[in-house]
Parts: C-alpha cells; sequence; structure tokens
C-alpha cells in the first residue's frame, strides 16, 4: 500500500532519532530545510512533524524550531504489548464498585482536560446561549420526541457519512451519552445471562453495564494495534452461545488499537454468520491524526446488525451528555428503550448543539484537538 508523502517523511525522521543519529536535545532540520531537501510541501514537514511530537519523539521550542525530545531515549527501547491473553470463558461481572471510586476520585480522564479559555468551547456557549434564547414557552411544556431533535439529527448524519455510513436522519436517536447509547444497544441485543464477547483489556464502564444487565462478559485476545483477533472470535464463536459483540474499532480504550480494515470486514462476516449484533463504541472515530478518519466498522454493514453509538463527552465537553445511536433494524425497539430509561433529551442542550455544528465550530474545535 503506497503511504503518504508525510508518512514517508515521518517514517524517514522517526528512523534517524531511534537509531542515534540525532541525538537527544539536538535541533531538527527547518521547515525549509526539508521543504528542499525532500521537495515536499510545507504542509507535508508539518503534518510529519506534528505526528512526531504526538509521539514524543521531538518537541517544539518558541521561535526556536523542533528538537529531539529526552522521551525519545525510552522509545528506543520500548516495546508494544503483547496482545492480551485472557481465559476464553464467559464470567460474571463485578465491577461497579470499581467505577464509584474511580468517579468519586475524579480519575475518570483519558483526555487532557478541557481548557476554559478554549476558542471553540466559547463558541459553543455561544452556540447553547442562542439555542435558549430560540426556545419558545410552548417548546418548553413538551417532551422532545423519542428520536430527539431533527437538526441535530441531521448534522449527525452528515458526521456518519465522513466515517463511511449511509444513515438516514430517522434513522438515528439522541441520547444521554455514550454510555447511554451503550447501555440501551445492550438492552435491544441481550437478556440476562446472556454472553457479550469484549475487548481485553475493555473499557471500565462496558464492565459496569455488562453487571448490571446481569451479563456475562467473553474477554477475546486483543492486539495493542488492531484490536480485537478475529481468529479468536471464530473461535470462541464455536464454542459458546455469544448473543452480542462490542469493540471500539477507532482508537479503543485503554489499549488505543485501531482495527485495519480486512479485520472489520472479517468480523462483521463472522457476526452475520452466527446472527449476531454488534455493539460499536466510536466515540474516539473523530479524533485521528491522519488526512482521514477511519471507517466504522458499521459502514460495512448493510444488514442493519450492526448498533453505532458515540458522543460529544470525549472531544467537545463532558458536560455535555449528549450522544447518539444508529440502532440499524433494532430501532424500534431503542426508541421504547429510550422511553423507559431516559423519557426525552433536552431540547435546548440539542439545538444548542446542532447550531453549534452547523456554524463550523465542531470542525474547528476538532482541528485543535488533533
Amino acid at each position: 500500500m503506497k503511504n503518504y508523502l508525510y508518512e514517508q517523511l515521518e517514517l524517514w525522521l522517526r528512523e534517524s532519532i531511534l537509531n542515534g543519529q540525532r541525538p537527544i536535545g539536538s535541533r531538527m532540520p527547518s521547515i525549509r530545510e526539508l521543504c528542499e531537501q525532500r521537495e515536499v510541501s510545507k504542509s507535508t514537514v508539518l503534518t510529519a512533524y506534528s505526528r512526531l511530537e504526538a509521539e514524543g519523539l521531538i518537541a517544539a521550542r518558541p521561535r526556536s524550531g523542533y528538537f529531539v525530545s529526552e522521551r525519545a531515549t525510552a522509545k528506543q527501547s520500548l516495546q508494544s504489548p503483547a496482545p492480551s491473553s485472557p481465559t476464553i470463558e464467559p464470567t460474571p461481572v463485578s465491577a461497579a464498585q470499581v467505577l464509584v471510586d474511580i468517579m468519586e476520585q475524579g480519575a475518570a480522564f483519558d483526555l487532557l482536560p478541557d481548557k476554559p479559555k478554549q476558542a471553540g468551547n466559547e463558541q459553543l456557549r455561544r452556540s447553547l446561549s442562542f439555542a435558549q434564547r430560540q426556545q419558545s414557552n410552548q417548546e418548553q411544556d413538551y417532551y422532545d420526541g423519542p428520536c430527539g431533535h431533527l437538526g441535530l439529527r441531521q448534522q449527525l448524519q452528515q458526521r456518519l457519512a465522513f466515517g463511511g455510513s449511509q444513515v438516514e436522519s430517522q434513522e438515528i436517536v439522541i441520547t444521554g451519552g455514550c454510555q447511554h447509547a451503550l447501555l440501551l444497544a445492550l438492552m435491544a441485543t441481550t437478556e440476562p445471562g446472556d454472553v457479550v464477547a469484549l475487548e481485553s483489556p475493555v473499557f471500565y464502564g462496558a464492565l459496569q453495564l455488562l453487571e448490571t444487565l446481569g451479563l456475562k462478559a467473553l474477554e477475546l485476545p486483543t492486539s495493542v494495534e488492531t484490536g480485537i483477533s478475529p481468529n479468536a472470535l471464530e473461535l470462541a464463536l464455536a464454542h459458546w452461545d455469544i448473543k452480542a459483540i462490542m469493540l471500539s474499532p477507532s482508537f479503543a480504550t485503554p489499549t488505543g488499537s485501531c482495527m485495519p480494515d480486512t479485520h472489520k470486514q472479517r468480523i462483521l462476516e463472522l457476526a452475520l454468520a452466527h446472527n449476531i449484533a454488534i455493539i460499536e463504541d466510536d466515540i474516539y472515530g473523530e479524533l485521528f491524526f491522519g488526512l482521514q478518519r477511519p471507517r466504522t466498522l458499521h459502514s460495512f454493514d448493510h444488514s442493519g446488525n450492526v448498533l453505532l453509538c458515540s458522543s460529544f463527552s470525549k472531544n467537545l465537553s463532558r458536560d455535555l451528555r449528549v450522544g447518539w445511536i444508529a440502532p440499524g433494524r433494532y430501532l424500534e425497539k431503542i426508541k421504547r428503550l429510550k422511553l423507559v430509561t431516559a423519557l426525552a433529551s433536552s431540547q435546548t442542550l440539542q439545538q444548542g448543539v446542532s447550531h453549534f455544528l452547523e456554524q463550523g465550530g465542531y470542525d474547528r474545535h476538532l482541528r485543535q484537538q488533533r
């Protein structure tokens, strides 16, 4: 597969750092030097440098350029963890108290803390204020419909297309965050005592959901680079009556793995062959570093068997408990379950987020975050 120019440049620079050709603390070539030396554009050099900086190999100094970071010495001996090797046997879950302890200690942060003066958040506050002013007394007297605010769903329809998913606005249901979406997905596809296949290690919130619903967890061998092993899933399906698979193909928590498209397609084939639902947590999908976000596993599905879940909590604001689910053939069941678990969502909050997306604030914010 042909690499982009910035990837070729990044690889060349990384190798020169890790093999010691560029000592710790030494100055990296200027952007102009690299443009002339490698015959590439300024944007290509900036992209390569940004990726190396995110990896901790180089550090930028104001008005001085880029320098090889002290962390590069650790990178030289750093080895990727081997794929996990859990005991492949369905197990009841007991994790509720762990999650309570984590939340009470304020430790449930897997991204940098929100910056109070960040431009994106300021524009978001203006959009939320705009929505509050737009709400009439009549609108506040009524609950929102089960699917949620139409304008927000239309904006989400466009965003899901960036990941390759073709979904109509009426096929999206607004939820109270991604955790709520995952809860609805599990409730729609399983019953107490059922077995759910998971990544290993898995996001602690998923374990809490399984325990609450009386489900059994089946951890599968997982690579920190490519996610769940399709071969391990195939073997597990031959031995256990799995009812659902819950995974995060794009930048899973806590491994950060990103599943290749071939693995996504293979897992989908196995799930369809055994009539198993796939619950896809795509909460980090838009925080990609390349030129284009990874395709969702959902985008390969034409059967309605994949339930795509996400929210704005991780990449916009943790205070925004606004999520969504594209539940495929489980749509009607999800709408009924939402009425039972949440009844309705805040119309003002949804309208404010919709306005923020429509005005381009979300895309500007994502570029800053990346």
